[in-house]
C-alpha cells in the first residue's frame, strides 16, 4: 500500500477498518470497495457508537462559530460527504443556505439540498458556488484525495 498523500509505504494498522501513514499521519479507510454498500444500508450509523457524540461536538462548534460570527459571512455552505444530512439540517435551522454532497448514504435528517449526482457533474454544476466547505471524517474514505480535493476546490 502506498500513501495517497505522501507516496510513502509505512503504515500502522489502527483497527480492522483504518490504517495510518507513519510518515504524514494521514488516516485511510481500508474498505473503500465496501463503502457504497455500507453507506446505502446505513451500516455505519447502526454500528458507530461515536456518531451521536460527534454530532454533539459539531453542534457545540457551530454554536460557538455562530456566537462569534465566524461563519455569518458565508452565503453558501457545503458539507462534502454529508452522510445523514445532520450538518446540512443544522445549518438550515440557523438559516444558512447549506448543501450536502453525498453519493452513498441515505439522508436521515435533511433531504433538502442533498446532492447525490456523479462527482464530475456536481463539480461542473456548482463551479464557484460555495463560500466554505466542510469535510468531516471524509478524506480517509477517498480513493484519490488529492485529485478529488483539487476538483472540489473549483466549487469555491
Amino acid at each position: 500500500m502506498i500513501c495517497k498523500i505522501c507516496n510513502q509505504n509505512n503504515f500502522i494498522q489502527l483497527n480492522e477498518y483504518y490504517t495510518i501513514c507513519s510518515n504524514c499521519n494521514a488516516v485511510f479507510y481500508n474498505g473503500v470497495e465496501r463503502i457504497e454498500h455500507d453507506y446505502k444500508s446505513n451500516y455505519f450509523i447502526e454500528k458507530d457508537d461515536g456518531w451521536l457524540y460527534r454530532n454533539e461536538r459539531i453542534l457545540k462548534f457551530l454554536n460557538r462559530a455562530i456566537k462569534f460570527s465566524i461563519i455569518q459571512q458565508y452565503e453558501n455552505i457545503l458539507d462534502f460527504g454529508s452522510g445523514t444530512g445532520f450538518l446540512v439540517d443544522t445549518f438550515r435551522k440557523y438559516n444558512f443556505n447549506a448543501y450536502g454532497y453525498e453519493p452513498f448514504a441515505i439522508p436521515l435528517y435533511s433531504k433538502e439540498n442533498i446532492i447525490n449526482s456523479k462527482f464530475e457533474k456536481f463539480v461542473y454544476d456548482y463551479k464557484n458556488y460555495f463560500d466554505v466547505i466542510f469535510a468531516i471524517e471524509v478524506i480517509e474514505h477517498l480513493d484519490d484525495p488529492i485529485e478529488i480535493l483539487g476538483k472540489l476546490l473549483t466549487t469555491l
